[in-house]
């Protein structure tokens, strides 16, 4: 498999731009289902998709730039917990809850299956830091950038999201 490097990780190229961004769909931390790309509802999208807590902190400054540029419409998390051990997922999801504003608890979306493909699909080789990717209005991948917040990164994936 060939591999486009962005950033400090590697995206698989099952998943470069111009390719459609997989259906995913999940609950969310308001306990509604969300279905992504639908959700942009033909509209550019930004989806932030972290594997571990450490790339939960690390996507804070990603979501905090976006939201000063986007509604929090276009703003969407993914946190991958199927490697959390259940007896702690509930603490895990009232932590999320507490540590994010609350308009955006309706566009996170938590997945309990699904993390080797996912880690496969986007060539995750540090779960540790997020993965920032903007959509475009027809729900496919127009840029992508992994790892911490960086301004010149998110210039670029910005430009690709008006």
């Amino acid at each position: 498999m060939r591999l486009i490097l962005f950033g400090m990780l590697a995206f698989a190229a099952s998943l470069p731009p111009g390719s459609p961004w997989p259906v995913t769909e999940g609950e969310t931390l308001s306990g509604t289902k969300l279905s992504l790309p639908g959700a942009a509802q033909g509209k550019p999208a930004l989806i932030v998709m972290t594997f571990s807590k450490e790339a939960g902190e690390a996507s804070k400054p990603w979501c905090t730039r976006i939201l000063k540029d986007f509604s929090p419409a276009q703003l969407n998390q993914i946190a991958m917990l199927e490697k959390a051990p259940r007896l702690v997922r509930g603490l895990i999801r009232r932590g999320m809850r507490g540590d994010m504003p609350t308009n955006l608890h309706a566009r996170t979306i938590l997945l309990y299956q699904g993390d080797a493909e996912w880690r496969q699909r986007l060539g995750i080789g540090n779960d540790r830091l997020p993965i920032v990717v903007v959509l475009d209005a027809q729900g496919r991948i127009a840029a992508h950038y992994a790892g911490n917040f960086d301004e010149s990164q998110y210039q670029k994936l910005r430009t690709n999201a008006l």
